[in-house]
């Protein structure tokens, strides 16, 4: 086991918010602080967190006159984002280019960070065809608000080998995630009898056999991490900085199971081929509406049995019939769980008669008016829950919002009736049927083929 000795004077001036070391010093000699030991004062290194607090940059004075003397010679441009709400075009990322001369402003809007460079390729194509000059300049913060003190690079964890290649794995500790990289600097200790024992160690795991089925190179021999580590400090600074990270990255702790994302804009794919392969399966197949049909409105209610395995709800489906013509239809998981197909089927014939009082009051607009308008069920106790004025031990348990049907079936707006299985048409709504079952309901719904119209 390898333990850092870190300096106790150093380790107290952070802990006391990094205060000066000659008020640390006064506390010290005079016992003001309870737990704080004698400390040994020295001026051997200095702390960059004081550095950086105490630099100051002095302001800009103002210009009253342009200094470009016409427009596209200087370009300010600057990146913002991501924006914590998507827009409604799903972008997270604005582009903003002003001209120094005209101070005209542009402004583009982006999903992804690493689509700024294709974009202000097309706007620079796009203005200098307009005004028949070129840019001449463009004045940016480099994508990143960069400071003197800022880090050249990310600092990481050293983890192990690629089994694709020879590049290492560390942790990033900024961006949280796992990468793999062939320019590492070790940042290691000089102390030699550490070093030794770390190398003995490590020469120890490289000795055991290889988990995987066909092993990556790596190196099997101690005095390779020290001639890796000399390799890799002879590199510019800049190969060690990455200037932005990508969506198809790995996430997740390093202590549990490795999870990978893909991009953005791939998510969607295999939801949309799916979609497509449907409509191509059903592009000859329609809903017919005849001519000259009644005005007279009819639904049907049905419930599955506990058709979701994972919470055991059920799913309600129904279907709205103006004469012969199917206008409405909806298949939804109901949003409580039941204790009986009788309570199941109450609440489906309850969605059933919200879009039915809807429908009614549209029609009433066309000065077509409409009483007892009929639900058709196929199970009897719900039928009688509507009829019935009393809350019983069986039915006090449902929910309040849920007897709006009983109330309205009371008024005349509508009644429920009773419909055998074999002719309740929302069954292809809620269940798995036979193919010859579902035909059948298909074309009793209207929903025909092409060839059939001919």
């Amino acid at each position: 086991c390898l333990i850092t000795k870190e300096d106790n004077i150093w380790l107290w001036h952070r802990r006391a918010a990094h205060m000066h070391m000659d008020h640390l010093k006064k506390l010290c000699r005079m016992e003001l602080v309870i737990g704080l030991p004698k400390l040994k004062f020295s001026k051997d290194k200095l702390c960059d967190a004081c550095q950086k607090g105490k630099q100051v940059k002095a302001s800009f004075k103002s210009k009253n006159q342009i200094s470009t003397a016409r427009p596209l010679q200087l370009i300010h441009m600057d990146l913002f984002g991501p924006s914590r709400t998507m827009s409604l075009g799903g972008n997270y990322y604005g582009l903003i280019m002003v001209d120094d001369y005209s101070r005209f402003t542009w402004a583009m809007f982006l999903a992804n960070k690493s689509e700024a460079f294709n974009s202000f390729k097309k706007f620079a194509k796009l203005v200098q065809n307009e005004k028949n000059t070129n840019i001449t300049s463009i004045r940016s913060d480099h994508g990143e608000q960069l400071g003197k003190f800022d880090a050249k690079a990310d600092e990481a964890i050293f983890l192990g080998y690629s089994t694709n290649s020879k590049a290492y794995r560390v942790y990033n500790k900024r961006t949280l995630v796992v990468e793999e990289s062939v320019h590492v600097v070790f940042d290691e200790t000089n102390n030699q009898e550490t070093k030794q024992t770390e190398i003995e160690d490590l020469t120890d795991l490289l000795d055991q056999p290889p988990l995987e089925s066909e092993p990556s190179e790596m190196p099997k021999e101690s005095e390779s991490i020290e001639t890796t580590r000399k390799t890799s400090e002879q590199f510019p600074k800049e190969w060690n900085t990455s200037k932005d990270l990508s969506t198809e990255n790995i996430i997740g702790s390093i202590g549990k199971g490795v999870l990978t994302r893909r991009s953005i804009k791939n998510i969607c794919n295999n939801m949309l081929k799916r979609i497509l392969k449907y409509l191509r399966g059903t592009i000859n197949v329609g809903l017919r509406y005849p001519k000259g049909v009644s005005l007279s409105l009819i639904g049907y209610s049905d419930s599955d049995y506990a058709g979701c395995r994972l919470d055991r709800k059920r799913a309600s489906g129904t279907c709205h019939l103006l004469g012969s013509a199917l206008v409405s239809w909806h298949s939804k998981k109901q949003a409580c769980v039941v204790l009986s197909t009788a309570e199941a089927e109450y609440i489906a014939v309850g969605s059933c008669c919200s879009q039915i009082l809807w429908m009614k009051q549209e029609l009433k607009d066309y000065g077509s008016e409409l009483n007892k308008i009929p639900l058709r069920c196929d199970n009897t106790s719900s039928i009688n829950l509507t009829k019935s004025p009393i809350l019983h031990s069986r039915t006090k348990h449902i929910e309040t919002r849920h007897h709006f049907l009983r109330d309205h079936v009371q008024k005349n707006n509508c009644v429920v009736e009773f419909v055998e299985t074999n002719k309740q048409l929302a069954d292809i709504f809620t269940k798995p049927l036979p193919k010859e079952r579902f035909n059948q309901l298909r074309i009793e719904l209207g929903i025909v083929n092409e060839s059939c119209l001919n």
